[in-house]
């Protein structure tokens, strides 16, 4: 249907069944995670949160967000979802809004 692409997906489509099916494709992503998604870190599974709250952003950029610029905080980790269990980078985004943005 299309070659290449580069897929933002917000969390409802956070589901094994995507990993799977954009791993096979081979394409780019990145899905908002839900509370509920359990994540392999240095061999034992953790929920997300939990790891996002021990990882505080380490990098101060402005970002521009609901039409105002602001300072946020990113961080990035190394990790495993339970579909494929193959490598992807956890990206963290503190500081833009009410909520944090926690995204895979």
């Amino acid at each position: 249907m299309f070659g290449k692409a580069r897929f933002v997906m917000d969390r409802g489509y956070d589901d094994n069944k995507m990993f799977l099916k954009l791993d096979e494709l081979g394409q780019d992503y990145v899905i908002r995670l839900t509370a509920k998604r359990n994540l392999l870190f240095y061999n034992k599974w953790v929920p997300a949160t939990e790891l996002c709250n021990h990882r505080k952003g380490k990098i101060k950029t402005p970002v521009f967000y609901k039409d105002k610029e602001r300072e946020a905080y990113l961080s990035h980790v190394k990790v495993k979802i339970t579909a494929s269990r193959k490598d992807v980078y956890l990206v963290l985004v503190y500081g833009i809004s009410c909520t944090d943005i926690h995204e895979i």
